[in-house]
């Protein structure tokens, strides 16, 4: 099981922070990813190859190698879910994740170091001996972030894999997420821009146009909060992709 981690947040305001995982049991769907980039690949506006991610379904062309991605998944054995934070809602409060005297930007880290644990945590119950693979060019790698992850799940019967005789994972690495091994980082990042862009749309047709695909090929109303609520409601499709919206707790550091 290769599990890939990645992160979403809105420019330059940054109320929305999403980070994402995809589950691929095996190498099924990164061949075919594969086989749709040896057939087209996204373009820039002077024509030179892209990555197939969100912010670059920007024209009909490159829409259309994304919906290729999203039909790729949704016939796949791999699955998907995410976790959204809303820094604006009234009850968000930095103090939930540090001390008073301690900086913002500390305590900023501590909160991607919680929801990333957080995220991981709720999904790999049942998981042992997974690879979770992080792009190197998210702030995750930073604050020791790597080296923290592997201390919490990859240490038998400790912390995250209390009780396990195998831990939750093998390995933890950063990737790059334009190498052609790692194609499947980018489908996570366009099934998490989807989601940015339910809750901000954006004025381009394509990016909108994607996100609609993929709620139309899931069967569900919308991203959005109110839908995820009543995730009970849509139990048919609760294993191929799941949308956590985050909400303080009673507790410090806590959420529903």
């Amino acid at each position: 099981m290769i599990i890939y981690l990645d992160e979403s947040y809105d420019q330059p305001e940054k109320r929305y922070l999403i980070l994402g995982l995809l589950f691929s049991p095996a190498k099924i769907l990164h061949r075919k990813l594969t086989n749709i980039h040896n057939r087209s690949r996204c373009l820039d506006k002077h024509n030179n190859i892209i990555e197939t991610k969100y912010n670059n379904c920007f024209t009909e062309h490159n829409y259309k190698v994304c919906e290729q991605f999203i039909d790729a998944f949704v016939k796949s054995d791999s699955w998907f879910c995410a976790i959204v934070v809303d820094t604006k809602i009234t009850s968000f409060d930095l103090n939930y994740f540090g001390k008073h005297n301690e900086t913002d930007a500390i305590k900023k880290a501590r909160v991607y170091k919680k929801f990333t644990e957080l995220i991981i945590s709720r999904n790999t119950k049942k998981i042992t001996n997974a690879v979770l693979l992080v792009d190197e060019l998210t702030r995750a790698n930073y604050d020791r972030f790597i080296e923290l992850m592997r201390e919490s799940f990859c240490v038998p019967g400790e912390k995250y894999s209390e009780g396990q005789d195998e831990p939750t994972f093998k390995h933890v690495g950063s990737v790059k997420s334009d190498s052609p091994e790692n194609v499947r980082l980018c489908l996570c990042d366009l099934l998490m821009g989807c989601i940015l862009n339910n809750n901000i749309p954006t004025r381009n047709r394509w990016k909108n146009k994607i996100r609609e695909y993929l709620v139309g090929q899931l069967g569900i109303e919308n991203l959005l909060r109110e839908t995820w609520e009543k995730r009970k409601d849509i139990a048919s499709i609760s294993r191929k992709y799941r949308i956590w919206y985050w909400k303080p707790g009673n507790k410090k550091g806590s959420g529903d």
